[in-house]
């Protein structure tokens, strides 16, 4: 609750800051919240965050949007016409029924969105990369896809005039039942894409990498660059028409499920656990996740009348199920990596204080045997001695260690003289000096 209200109070900012006339650009703004209806064109929103927006029928024409970051937002029925988004990154953001006709977003990175049937006449995806982001249904006449990185994109009964994917990589891209003419797949990597009941004209597939296209029901006629070299692994069925003399196998190779059956497959990868990175991991389990649900989808789109919905919500479910324990593995082996690391610190912390112990035992062991070693040396030379002065000079006494040691006297011409020890003589009483004589003195004193 504390998130959406400051996403909305900065959605209330944003929109009397640019609703309002200022052109000016606004470095690192993030905007959420709701605002519906509410108008940036011919704005500069350069660098913007959308976190968490709901945009639903805004109109951000002309708009300068370089480098921005949409995240978990809505943008349905919005107008982007001639919009620039170059340098951007899009992830999990839909775009439905959308207009984004003339809008570039080249060089931009563009994961988990939806432009089902939205307006992408003449927009630039030039050198873009993109994962998992759908194209149902919408319009790319004119569309520039040149040097694109696009990874599980649906295409699915998209509109192609014009359309160009020079160079483009499109590995196991969805084109089925796309309809449209003069398209351009010059160089492009179309291994494992689907082509089925296809419908284009004027095709131009030179220098195209098809290892693995289906083919099957497709109908493109007035191709260039197609021959029995660029189609080997492609594979198709009676009904396919490629131009005439081009014949394709069989899709044998695909699974042939009963009626009312779903055949629905996935991998999940764990490395070991020495190795386990989990946020790394997780992430593909995440994109694992979405992969699941997008065939899902896909299937459900492409064969709704053929399929058995209780078998489809049984495999979905199993697979999120297999996806529940992984993730519960991943914790597990994370949690004994961390208990592993505490341990080993612990000892480590043990080792260094133990070595530092020793090391200042150790220390103070030599000091003391320094001590006791300059005790020695200075006993074994050491002689004590008094500094006498009086009026005949000064002399030097060295004193004796015991009672019975001779005195040894240093006079001021440093001759020594060997003193017994002798108990020193009282002195003997100083004489009284004799009264002197006093004739004055009466013969009977005062008492």
């Amino acid at each position: 609750m504390t998130f959406a209200s400051a996403a909305a109070l900065l959605t209330v900012v944003a929109a009397s800051a640019f609703a309002g006339g200022d052109d000016h650009p606004r470095r690192g703004l993030a905007i959420g919240g709701e605002c519906e209806g509410c108008d940036f064109s011919d704005k500069n929103m350069a660098n913007a965050v959308f976190i968490g927006a709901n945009f639903e029928g805004t109109s951000f024409s002309r708009s300068e949007l370089h480098s921005v970051s949409m995240i978990e937002s809505r943008f349905n029925d919005t107008d982007f016409t001639d919009t620039i988004m170059v340098n951007s990154r899009l992830t999990g953001v839909t775009f439905s029924r959308a207009d984004l006709s003339g809008a570039t977003l080249s060089n931009s990175i563009i994961e988990r969105v939806n432009f089902s049937s939205a307006d992408l006449s003449e927009t630039d995806f030039t050198g873009s990369q993109m994962v998992f982001v759908t194209f149902i249904g919408s319009s790319l006449n004119d569309t520039l896809f040149a040097d694109a990185r696009l990874r599980q994109v649906n295409f699915l009964r998209a509109d192609l005039n014009d359309t160009n994917f020079r160079s483009a990589e499109l590995r196991r891209a969805n084109f089925a039942e796309v309809h449209g003419r003069d398209v351009n797949f010059q160089d492009a990597d179309l291994s494992g894409a689907n082509f089925r009941n296809a419908d284009l004209h004027d095709v131009d597939f030179t220098g195209a990498i098809l290892l693995g296209a289906n083919f099957s029901g497709a109908e493109i006629r007035e191709t260039t660059g197609l021959n029995k070299s660029t189609l080997a692994g492609a594979c198709g069925n009676d009904e396919t028409s490629l131009g005439e003399d081009i014949a394709l196998p069989a899709c044998s190779s695909q699974p042939v499920s009963a009626p009312g059956e779903v055949s629905l497959e996935y991998a999940l990868r764990l490395t070991g656990s020495e190795r386990v990175e989990r946020m790394v991991e997780l992430q593909a389990l995440e994109n694992a996740r979405i992969e699941i649900l997008s065939e899902i989808g896909a299937a459900l789109q492409l064969h709704a009348t053929e399929l058995d919905r209780d078998a489809i919500r049984s495999a979905a479910n199993e697979a999120m199920r297999e996806i529940a324990r992984s993730e519960r593995e991943l914790r597990r082996i994370e949690r004994q990596r961390e208990h592993r690391r505490e341990a080993v610190s612990d000892e480590r912390r043990r080792i260094i204080e133990d070595a530092r112990r020793e090391a200042m035992q150790a220390n103070e062991a030599a000091r003391e045997a320094l001590r006791e070693d300059s005790r020695a040396r200075t006993e074994s030379t050491r002689r004590a001695t008094a500094r006498i002065e009086t009026e005949h000079g000064t002399y030097i006494i060295e004193l004796p260690d015991s009672d019975t040691d001779p005195i040894w006297v240093v006079d001021h011409d440093e001759t020594r003289h060997h003193v017994f020890p002798t108990p020193p003589t009282a002195p003997a009483p100083p004489r009284p000096d004799p009264a002197p004589e006093n004739h004055d003195t009466p013969d009977h004193p005062e008492p």
